[in-house]
């Protein structure tokens, strides 16, 4: 009866072993998964913030273009205002000497 005792309880400690042994390699099974999508996430972290970086870049970019044009505006606007002064004293000095022509005849 002892020997029939002993056999269960072995059976059963036996039976225990292979459920803690079957949980043990689905516990590394799914701790293998998460170190996966740890790495995975890591890894599309890294990429949007290099998109981020480069983005930032182009903002930059564009912020000197625009601040270039917009003096290369003002430099046009300058000299177009200066041509057209120069237009307005020309056609004074023609006005002056027509008149100065008309007196003299």
């Amino acid at each position: 009866r002892q020997n029939e005792e002993f056999e269960s309880e072995r059976t059963n400690m036996a039976q225990q072993m292979t459920g803690l042994k079957s949980e043990k390699e689905y516990l590394i099974t799914e701790q293998k998964k998460q170190a996966s999508e740890i790495d995975r996430l890591k890894q599309e972290r890294n990429k949007r913030k290099s998109e981020q970086e480069s983005m930032q870049q182009t903002e930059t970019d564009l912020q000197q273009v625009v601040s270039s044009l917009s003096q290369q505006v003002t430099v046009l606007q300058s000299e177009k205002d200066k041509l057209a002064q120069q237009m307005q004293n020309d056609d004074n000095n023609e006005e002056e000497k027509k008149e100065e022509t008309n007196v003299c005849k």
